[in-house]
């Protein structure tokens, strides 16, 4: 199972489906056994979660951001003030664009649609996007534990409904 929720959050759903194993946080916490071990997969050398946000942050990129697409973009409350590994925001824009700036003035990061969220006030169509180190992810996380494992691809099934669920999938078995 593979989640955007922190591990602390998905230990219990875990558990009540009977699981061990588990992916968390978009990929940046492999977790086994329930906890007993947790790979970081932060994609940067940080000594923890705290210091992977701050890594974030000193980039400048949450600044830049608000500021490029001021009134287009925020931080995503309550969600923004909980997540202690990375930034999340809420807004309405194209995300190409987005994609593009990100990708073009912050190399290091990149930033991903979570899809579609409900409405709030000042955003009709909003959609959910999460800010990261470049090669963290859930494709990463499972290509992490498929070694830890030894799993072979052809005992493993994905199921998910944003973009981030279908990178997990080798481009030869996507449909």
């Amino acid at each position: 199972m593979t989640s955007g929720r922190e591990k602390e959050k998905l230990k219990e759903t875990a558990r009540i489906l009977g699981l061990k194993n588990y992916i968390a946080n978009l990929g940046m916490e492999i977790v086994y056994n329930q906890g007993e071990r947790v790979i970081n997969n932060f994609g940067t050398e940080v000594a923890d979660r705290a210091a992977l946000k701050k890594w974030i942050h000193d980039t400048g990129a949450v600044d830049s951001l608000l500021e490029k697409f001021s009134g287009k973009l925020r931080p995503y409350a309550p969600w923004a003030e909980i997540l202690r590994t990375h930034y999340l925001f809420i807004g309405e824009l194209n995300y190409r664009e987005l994609y593009s700036w990100v990708d073009s003035h912050f190399p290091g990061l990149r930033i991903i649609d979570n899809g579609a969220v409900p409405a709030e006030k000042d955003f009709r169509s909003p959609h959910a996007y999460h800010l990261l180190p470049i090669n963290v992810g859930k494709k990463s996380a499972v290509q992490i534990d498929k070694k830890e494992r030894s799993l072979k691809r052809e005992n493993l099934i994905g199921i998910g409904d944003s973009p981030e669920d279908v990178s997990i999938a080798d481009d030869e078995h996507r449909r």
